[in-house]
């Protein structure tokens, strides 16, 4: 019997406010990371922004994310979190 691996599946979350302070998470859970990312823009000040991307452990053996693709992106606008889906 044959047996193929699947890496698993590797989600960076960043959010940046506009005087360069955020926060980040990793998780392996992609709807996990999209929550994080609206709580924290909920929080930040207008101008924030953050995005979703899967990524994948460097294969040259360093201790880094590569990523694959962005998943999602938001932005803080006045009261509201505007979000771009890919």
């Amino acid at each position: 019997m044959t047996t193929s691996f699947e890496p698993p599946r590797i989600y960076v979350w960043d959010v940046v406010d506009r005087d360069g302070t955020g926060r980040s998470g990793v998780t392996g859970d992609p709807d996990a990371a999209l929550q994080d990312v609206g709580l924290a823009l909920a929080v930040a000040g207008t101008g924030a922004s953050g995005t979703v991307r899967r990524v994948g452990l460097s294969p040259l053996g360093r201790a880094e994310y590569v990523d694959i693709e962005q998943i999602a992106a938001a932005h803080r606008d006045g009261t509201s979190v505007v979000w771009r889906l890919r």
